[in-house]
């Protein structure tokens, strides 16, 4: 597993549902817009994150600033801590 550093977060980013459209023809690259936000569950983070973190919790992040890291065929998702806007405790 990935241990994050330099204020790093790792989260897990929640299953995609995709909607199924039948009685519409859209272009091939049509994309549905996207929030700004979304929550992500906290997995890991580094000792130096600017605020306390707790296993499980969920954090509110802008979707832009995620980063994708793929290593020996498993992929992490990222984001550093400047970006969490806010934090759910569950």
């Amino acid at each position: 597993m990935l241990k994050p550093v330099n204020r790093y977060i790792l989260i897990e980013k929640p299953e995609v549902k995709k909607e199924r459209i039948t009685d519409l023809l859209l272009p091939e690259d049509y994309q549905p817009k996207q929030e700004l936000y979304s929550s992500y569950k906290v997995i890991d983070w580094s000792e130096d994150v600017r605020f306390p973190l707790t296993e499980g919790y969920t954090v509110i992040v802008d979707n832009k600033m995620i980063e994708e890291i793929t290593v020996n065929k498993v992929t992490y998702f990222i984001v550093q801590d400047n970006y969490v806007v806010g934090i759910l405790n569950n």
